[in-house]
């Protein structure tokens, strides 16, 4: 009776089974320890192998140390194991416990702890089910007011700002780990004359040459960070610019329609019209698939130059003053030849946009031929381009014909 309640104690309901399990254990020689002396073992042996056991595991194993302790690890059932996962009602918790009890169980079978004939008990619960997250975004003219009241207030945070939102780099990798802040993004892995960063702490399981592409408008906000050697931001850059904004009453995120753009380089070979398909994928707790739309994509071959209104490969006095036109545009007494999509039928499908100062950041659906930097504006640089194009002769004829070139700084070339 006396062995009974002591075996009634360490296994609960679950004495048949336990006593199973041991006399199966014991035959094959299994070195058993208490769940406390497999935790302190498993993260010594982490912490040895460089892999920072006791930070990434120590708080998480507490509650199963504090109430499994002193229980033999091979005598845990799936029963036991589950009614300890069950004091945690908040389901993401949960996972995280089990899932590092689960690491810790395969461990000890690979040390001998634990039968290696089946897979441990603990991995026989139940993962509890977690409430998808609702994705976050922000609109252009939000995420431009969060830019411009960085830049003011807060100017060692925008390059990490412009880094996570223009380029999608992952929090950690701009700023490091909680308990890695030494790695963090540097400035010279930012190359803004080539117009891509190489991620310096690049996230584990990740390609370490990570090239990420800079958009003309990243490039433009980055120039106007404190550029120095070293890292581009503070540790929990990210985090201290949610608190920021959040206590300004400025948006961090909003629910609604996930977004993005994309920039499609047609291969010079190709002609003609092409039709493209993309299967989109979001993982969140539950990944989902999907076409993107319009499926298919019709992309048609660009033949014409924007200038060229009556699109007959041939610039004409007519059209290249309207190129001058939007070159004149003005904000104030400044020329700043900014121009936008125009709101009604004209020619060309673009109007001058006097209302933007010169170093306004703007993002088009569409940009101008003669806008080769694509940054909203015609330079005079650009405009003598279009200059060049109308002046094509044939012998002693100005044609201005021009024809599609691939390699060519606005993609055409003077010449029928």
């Amino acid at each position: 009776m006396t062995e009974w309640l002591q075996a009634h104690r360490v296994a609960g309901a679950d004495i048949i089974e336990a006593c199973r399990s041991y006399a199966a254990n014991r035959s094959r020689g299994l070195k058993r320890i208490t769940v406390s002396t497999a935790i302190d073992l498993f993260i010594k042996a982490k912490d040895d192998a460089g892999k920072s056991g006791n930070r990434v595991y120590g708080s998480k194993l507490k509650p199963l140390r504090s109430e499994l302790g002193d229980r033999s690890l091979d005598l845990l059932t799936v029963q036991d194991w589950s009614r300890f996962f069950s004091r945690f009602e908040d389901p993401v918790t949960r996972n995280d416990i089990r899932k590092r009890a689960v690491t810790l169980c395969r461990w000890a079978q690979r040390q001998g702890h634990l039968s290696d004939e089946a897979k441990p008990e603990v991995e026989k619960t139940e993962r509890a089910k977690e409430r998808a997250n609702p994705i976050g975004i922000l609109t252009p003219e939000e995420f431009r007011s969060l830019l411009d009241f960085f830049r003011q207030k807060h100017p060692r945070h925008l390059a990490a700002l412009v880094i996570a939102g223009f380029c999608g780099v992952r929090a950690e990798e701009i700023h490091g780990k909680r308990g890695d802040p030494g790695r963090r993004q540097l400035w010279q892995d930012i190359r803004l004359d080539r117009g891509f960063l190489s991620v310096t702490a690049a996230k584990e399981n990740t390609p370490s040459s990570l090239v990420v592409h800079l958009c003309n408008a990243a490039v433009a906000w980055l120039r106007l960070c404190q550029q120095d050697e070293g890292p581009v931001c503070q540790s929990h850059a990210i985090d201290r610019i949610r608190d920021i904004a959040a206590t300004n009453g400025m948006p961090t995120t909003v629910s609604g329609v996930l977004s993005f753009s994309y920039l499609l380089a047609v291969p010079s070979s190709e002609a003609g019209t092409l039709e493209l398909a993309s299967l989109v994928s979001v993982s969140s707790s539950d990944a989902q698939r999907f076409l993107a739309r319009p499926d298919p994509l019709k992309l048609s071959q660009v033949l014409a130059h924007s200038a060229d209104a009556d699109r007959n490969g041939k610039l004409s006095l007519l059209e290249l003053t309207r190129v001058i036109e939007l070159y004149n545009t003005r904000n104030g007494t400044t020329r700043t030849g900014c121009y936008g999509l125009a709101n009604s039928v004209n020619e060309d499908g673009f109007a001058s946009a006097p209302e933007r100062a010169s170093a306004s950041l703007v993002s088009l659906a569409r940009v101008h031929s003669a806008d080769s930097n694509r940054d909203g504006k015609i330079s005079l640089t650009e405009l003598t381009r279009v200059i060049e194009l109308y002046n094509y002769r044939s012998g002693t004829t100005r044609t201005g014909q021009y024809k599609p070139q691939a390699g060519t700084e606005d993609g055409f070339t003077p010449g029928p």
